[in-house]
């Protein structure tokens, strides 16, 4: 984005230098993301899975702050593939009779749009 007449801004951005960001505090983590978002006009963020099959979730709740705010949200995935082909493909949902597969195999309701995330 250098050069291109955008600022990018990474959530480390604003510490001194050779410091890195308190991590042992959640609430710490949390207000330093949150004064980056307040400041930015769009948000890109990185969703791909992190943990098992869905991406971070201080991204998602970052992603929802954003949108809340109003900001352009741009997102995107190493992993392209549908949630419910992996999920199939990893014997961690069923396909039933009519092809639906709407429950995982923990009983948990997939909203199947055929996306990623």
């Amino acid at each position: 984005l250098h050069g291109s007449g955008t600022e990018p801004v990474f959530p480390t951005d604003g510490l001194p230098d050779g410091t890195d960001m308190d991590v042992s505090c959640a609430a710490s983590i949390q207000r330093h993301c949150l004064v980056h978002l307040d400041g930015c006009d769009a948000i890109l963020a990185e969703v791909s899975p992190w943990y098992g099959h869905m991406p971070d979730a201080g991204t998602v709740f970052e992603v929802g702050y954003a949108a809340a705010k109003g900001k352009q949200v741009f997102l995107w995935t190493t992993n392209g593939t549908p949630l419910r082909d992996r999920l199939i493909a990893e014997d961690r949902m069923g396909v039933d009779a009519r092809g639906g597969g709407t429950h995982d195999s923990d009983g948990n309701l997939l909203e199947d749009f055929g996306a990623p995330v």
